[in-house]
């Protein structure tokens, strides 16, 4: 199959940018021809260009190109699947086979966005969190930030919070006495993850967000405040961990503490592992079904 995946440039601090890089690669490395189309902006209107400059890519992965020099619109989207993230709405590029990806929920990275998915248009969600009936469900942890030796919560003593998308929903602070981070601070991925596994505490205004796996990987505890705009039982239900994620509150002895977020932390691990190691095969299920679906 050819592919064409609207996405930003590489951003190795998105996750939404990872996941459609990712994609990419795995319909490339499977025999399929996956082209990547970049864009600015989002909704009905946004700025498209495309590009082989290698630092728009991650050199990680595997990728299609065509030269920049010999592109034609036209030639390139013709028979092409166009795979939009749910930033894009309606069908800018008037392809014939539209699969929507929700990266997050509709409306909730642009706020009030309406997708606006034509009736043939096939549904992939990477949660159902974030799209209640989708054709398939695609995901994959990032748990290469895994931290094997992370010491215990007792053992830490720098507090961080992350603010990110609450501010969409309620009045938010940085708490007193903790170290703010955000999108750009740290601004290198490495320093970031650094300071994740120097954190005891980390407070969530935003519970849809890469930041809460990746403190959790770290070693870090998200403590919440807030479960907006989904709330908390559809955030368990999603999150597809066993255990309860400890609250500091309610516990008088730290070891206690420590002992709970470890149990908790094993069960999240493993189901990161669990999908990390059947990425490559849902990708295959996925090109079935849209075969399926488009024929």
């Amino acid at each position: 199959m050819k592919f064409i995946i609207a996405t930003r440039v590489y951003n190795s601090k998105s996750n939404g940018c990872i996941a459609l890089h990712r994609l990419a690669d795995a319909l490339n490395r499977q025999g399929h021809t996956a082209y990547l189309l970049f864009f600015n902006g989002h909704g009905p209107n946004p700025e498209w260009f495309y590009s082989d400059k290698p630092e728009f890519y991650c050199q990680e992965f595997s990728y299609s190109y065509v030269s920049p020099n010999a592109f034609s619109a036209s030639a390139f989207l013709e028979g092409a699947t166009v795979i939009y993230p749910e930033i894009i709405s309606g069908n800018p590029l008037n392809a014939q086979m539209v699969v929507r990806y929700f990266l997050n929920g509709e409306g909730i990275i642009k706020q009030g966005l309406k997708v606006n998915a034509g009736p043939k248009d096939f549904i992939l969600s990477w949660s159902e969190l974030y799209h209640s009936k989708p054709d398939f469900v695609l995901s994959y942890d990032f748990i290469e930030t895994f931290d094997v030796e992370a010491n215990s919560l007792s053992e830490r003593e720098i507090d961080c919070t992350y603010i990110g998308k609450g501010e969409k929903y309620l009045k938010c602070h940085v708490i007193p006495g903790t170290f703010e981070i955000t999108r750009s601070h740290p601004a290198v991925k490495r320093e970031y993850l650094d300071l994740l596994k120097k954190t005891r505490y980390i407070y969530m205004w935003d519970s849809v967000t890469a930041v809460y796996s990746d403190a959790v990987l770290c070693g870090a505890l998200p403590v919440m405040m807030t479960y907006a705009p989904f709330g908390k039982a559809k955030f368990d239900e999603a999150s597809q961990v066993s255990v309860e994620l400890p609250k500091p509150d309610q516990y008088e002895n730290p070891k206690d503490l420590d002992e709970a977020f470890k149990a908790y932390r094993v069960e999240y691990i493993k189901r990161g592992v669990s999908l990390s190691l059947n990425y490559d095969s849902n990708v295959r299920q996925l090109t079935k079904k849209l075969i399926s679906h488009f024929a």
